[in-house]
């Protein structure tokens, strides 16, 4: 027992988180650590009843409706009661889009809160849950500063949990007890168990990685990819010196045996672990399987729900990036981020550095898996936020240690100021837009603002229409006639028959919040008339105008960052709101995901009914209101797209006749082709490294693509228009990372020029030589397709053109007139790129 005590005892579990490579973290650094836990904790305590009692986010109410029920007496089922559990087995869940883990550790707090007093209701216990969900995000702050620290030592370590202790996401989740903090706390703790099992090879890093994983299953199934990292790990211990900082080819029989024995403790551990924290996914294992399939076909768009058509239209792993970038993070932490995420690419791949490795083989599996996915709440980003924010603690560090390896000191002592500018700037915004975030939780929930008014302002009885799949104030019921109105049921003559009736009955139409209003009018093709109501209801054409509005930003010494709910949907803004300036420095954020505001800050308006129009007219001006649907939202152009499509100039202003390229059109076009390949060859050479000439040919048809795609990203999102100062600017950037890349690897590149500069030169002249075949084939006979059965290039032509001549993308239609092109053409574009440049 003695020797058992001395290998798995909790000096050799805690010890593992403590100990580091290098000297201890010093008093100074410990005392800094402990009171950026201290404001951790307390920010994210901070207002915990920041709803009062209205349990408005539906995941954390049915968790604690769950967690409460769970083993009950059968005397409590036979009276009907059975939200969770049965009578045969009161503490099965019978449910599992989340794991059981919360649900047991919940009803556990709730078990000990009644040893001290009365048993908790539901509204106390949703205050248990959430002081939990704080501590375990506070949890998550003290392991990215050891996991920092061990890898790139204190500094980073230090820098990386203030940056975390402010991060909004982290702040505004930790106020909610929807597992997503427990779930980020136990994959950092697995990830730094994983460094421990690389560094040390020992059983009982092993376990503890398998329990951490276990434990992270039961929370929440998408936990999975960890494997990867594990396995990562005890790869990385077997095959490559634990001791050294670089991934090089080591491997030992010892090693070997040590490793694969620890990858199957580290198994079972975690199937050991998992049976205990949810022994229901394996006793009731069809509906626990039933519940995982149906998560993953609502994840991936299979299943159609109400609350997932928000993401229709949406650009995988892209809005993602951006809302995570903009909102979750804030600008400043948000790019210092995507700078990290870079280096830790350049380190873990080119340089092979074992902790970025490591990091990475949990980052990119998940991120490829969640990126994928049709829904996209923010909250899925959550267990990624520690890992990107330490990178980008890394990056700053790493700008102030570069600048000091400068020469001449003076320019080194110049960069160092500016580096420790952007760590300072990066530091003080992140930390002031997580102040300002945190402020909502002092003041009143809009719903509960919006309740109290409408009590004191608004007669008993009143008709008040409301939208189904929706929160709705509290209080309403029975004070007050509800009409609620189906909105998202499929459009046709009876809904809107229906609608025309109830706002004719209604005193009053109640928003929650955006979530209907920000989603239909999206959707044109499967809501005409709907989003024509909402284009006439907020126009005012339906005899509504707004009475009151309740809302609450992110706002700090009089600076508010207003969310736009509006634009995205293409809708007018309402009465008092389209001027609508909280202090004297009101910043518009633009469109913030649903999902970041709906539950702690919607928008709550209130839409008083001013000239009561019969159901006849309001049917009649519903069906007349003309919907202008969003941005690429229909297959027919409005008014507004037409325009900004012909913008972009006619032919001869797109193609000047005595230009050059019109007088040399081979030479110009074979030209820019082989600049834009020259731009983009260090690319290419670093890709196909493996091969005899590292893919000298292959890397031209990687540029044309890298090109192609770069120029047709910017009009695809809206962000820029498609002509030739968008693509330069796109070749530009691609040209940037290649010339970086070059300047990383200037010697192995130039020795390879060297030595295979005949092999490369043969290569070209065989591309010249086809080049030329097909340039004299097309110059014979420019049609190429079958003389009597046609083909498709006039088609091909078609698309061509109108490629070439939008101004945004998709591109016009040219065989439907005024509409958009509903065909995949980026065949196309490739040519059209080129020849538009």
């Amino acid at each position: 027992m003695r020797l058992i005590w001395r290998r798995w005892g909790w000096r050799e579990w805690v010890g593992a988180l403590y100990r580091a490579p290098s000297r201890s973290p010093g008093r100074w650094t410990v005392i800094a650590l402990a009171l950026l836990l201290a404001l951790a904790l307390g920010l994210r305590l901070y207002g915990l009843n920041w709803d009062q009692g209205g349990l408005f986010h539906p995941d954390e109410r049915f968790i604690l409706w769950c967690a409460s029920e769970l083993g009950h007496s059968p005397d409590f089922y036979s009276q009907g009661y059975h939200p969770c559990g049965s009578a045969a087995a009161p503490w099965n869940p019978h449910w599992f889009a989340y794991g059981s883990f919360p649900l047991y550790l919940l009803k556990a707090s709730a078990v000990v809160w009644d040893w001290f007093g009365t048993a908790p209701g539901l509204y106390d216990l949703r205050l248990a849950g959430r002081a939990l969900s704080a501590l375990f995000d506070t949890g998550t702050v003290l392991l990215v500063f050891v996991l920092g620290w061990r890898l790139w030592g204190r500094g980073v370590g230090l820098l990386a949990a203030g940056l975390a202790t402010v991060t909004v996401l982290h702040l505004q989740l930790s106020h909610f007890y929807a597992v997503d903090t427990q779930m980020t706390f136990l994959a950092v703790a697995a990830l730094l168990g994983s460094w421990w099992v690389l560094r040390s090879g020992r059983a009982a890093a092993s376990a503890l990685v398998g329990v951490l994983f276990g434990l992270a299953l039961a929370t929440k199934v998408s936990a999975a990819p960890l494997a990867v990292a594990i396995v990562a790990a005890h790869a990385a211990y077997a095959l490559t010196k634990p001791g050294e900082a670089r991934a090089a080819w080591a491997p030992t029989a010892r090693r070997l045996r040590r490793g694969l024995l620890g990858l199957a403790l580290a198994g079972a551990a975690a199937l050991a672990t998992l049976f205990l924290a949810q022994p229901y996914g394996f006793l009731d294992w069809p509906k626990f399987w039933r519940d995982v399939v149906e998560q993953g076909e609502m994840v991936r768009g299979i299943r159609d729900y109400p609350y997932t058509r928000q993401y229709v239209d949406t650009a995988p792993y892209i809005y993602q990036l951006r809302q995570w970038g903009e909102w979750g993070l804030g600008p400043l932490l948000g790019v210092a981020a995507g700078i990290g995420v870079l280096g830790a690419l350049w380190r873990g791949l080119v340089r092979r550095e074992k902790g970025d490795l490591i990091l990475l083989a949990w980052v990119v599996p998940y991120f490829l898996i969640v990126g994928s996915f049709q829904v996209k709440f923010l909250r899925y980003l959550l267990p990624l936020t520690p890992i990107v924010v330490l990178w980008a603690a890394r990056a700053l560090q790493g700008a102030r240690a570069w600048a000091r390896q400068q020469t001449p000191a003076e320019r080194g002592r110049l960069l160092g100021r500016w580096a420790i500018g952007a760590t300072v700037l990066v530091v003080a915004g992140t930390s002031f837009y997580g102040l300002a975030y945190t402020a909502i939780y002092s003041r009143p929930h809009p719903a509960q603002a919006m309740a109290r008014w409408i009590n004191q302002n608004v007669p008993p009885g009143a008709a008040i229409a409301v939208e189904h799949w929706e929160e709705r104030p509290p209080g309403l019921d029975g004070r007050y006639r509800l009409l609620e109105m189906p909105l998202y049921d499929p459009d046709g003559a009876g809904k809107l028959e229906g609608l025309a009736a109830t706002l004719s009955q209604a005193d009053y139409v109640l928003f929650y919040s955006q979530r209907l209003y920000g989603t239909i009018p999206r959707l044109p093709g499967r809501y005409p008339d709907t989003s024509q109501y909402y284009q006439a209801l907020f126009r005012g054409d339906l005899g509504f105008s707004l009475a009151r509005s309740e809302t609450s930003y992110a706002g700090l010494l009089g600076i508010t960052i207003v969310e736009d709910t509006f634009t995205r949907p293409g809708l007018p803004v309402p009465g008092a709101l389209a001027g609508l300036h909280p202090s004297w420095l009101t910043l518009n954020g633009g469109f913030a995901d649903e999902s970041f505001g709906v539950y702690d800050h919607p928008p709550v308006l209130l839409l008083a009914n001013n000239q009561r129009l019969t159901p006849a007219e309001l049917r009649a001006r519903i069906l007349g209101a003309g919907a202008v649907p969003g941005e690429g939202a229909a297959l027919h152009l409005t008014p507004t797209e037409a325009s900004r499509q012909q913008a972009g100039g006619t032919w001869s202003d797109l193609f000047p006749r005595g230009s050059l390229a019109n007088r040399f059109p081979t030479g110009a076009w074979l030209v820019t082709f082989e600049l834009i390949c020259l731009a983009l060859l260090p690319l290419g050479l670093l890709l196909f490294r493996g091969l005899a000439d590292r893919g000298f040919l292959l890397s031209k048809v990687l540029a044309v693509l890298l090109f192609s795609y770069g120029a047709w990203l910017p009009p695809s999102l809206h962000w820029l228009p498609f002509t030739r100062t968008t693509m330069l600017l796109a070749l530009l950037l691609l040209a940037g990372v290649s010339a970086a890349l070059y300047w990383r690897g200037r010697s192995d590149i130039n020795a390879f020029l060297r030595s295979h500069w005949r092999l490369l030169l043969f290569e070209q002249a065989i591309f010249l030589g086809v080049f030329a075949v097909f340039w004299v084939l097309r110059t014979a006979n420019p049609d190429l397709w079958h003389p009597w059965r046609g083909g498709e290039k006039p088609m091909d032509f078609a698309y061509l053109n109108a490629v070439i001549k939008s101004t945004w993308l998709p591109p016009y239609d040219p065989w439907f007139s005024g509409g958009s092109l509903n065909y995949y053409y980026f065949g196309q574009f490739t040519v059209a790129a080129l020849a538009k440049l």
